[in-house]
């Protein structure tokens, strides 16, 4: 099972590729901050599904680490990426947030016990 410093690594890793590719795709300036800011976001999103189900006995998976959970986040990612009525800011946030939590899911759906569908 991945441990809580490889979900921040691989989210950390994440938050760094997606902004900079965030960056090249809307053909905005690099900044430094918002790359700080992007990650932290994508880390906090990585950690939330523990958070929220802490892993204090091996069937602590229920709704938080579910596929439906993990298809609620992209969706998010979609309806925040594509709605320009909701501040860029606000959008940029979700979507990091939501890819942490997304890539906590395939890390864990990577192990034998798996992710449930629901619960």
């Amino acid at each position: 099972m991945p441990q809580a410093r490889e979900h921040v690594a691989v989210a950390a890793g994440l938050g760094v590729l997606g902004y900079t590719l965030y960056c090249a795709y809307s053909r905005r300036e690099f900044s430094l901050g918002e790359a700080v800011l992007a990650t932290g976001v994508c880390v906090l999103g990585s950690l939330s599904p523990d958070g929220l189900e802490p892993a204090i006995h091996p069937s602590h998976r229920s709704v938080a680490h579910s596929v439906t959970a993990g298809a609620l986040c992209v969706r998010t990612i979609i309806e925040a990426c594509g709605n320009n009525d909701v501040p860029e800011a606000l959008r940029l946030l979700l979507g990091f947030f939501a890819l942490g939590h997304v890539s906590h899911l395939v890390l864990d759906g990577g192990t034998p016990k798996g992710l449930p569908l629901l619960f």
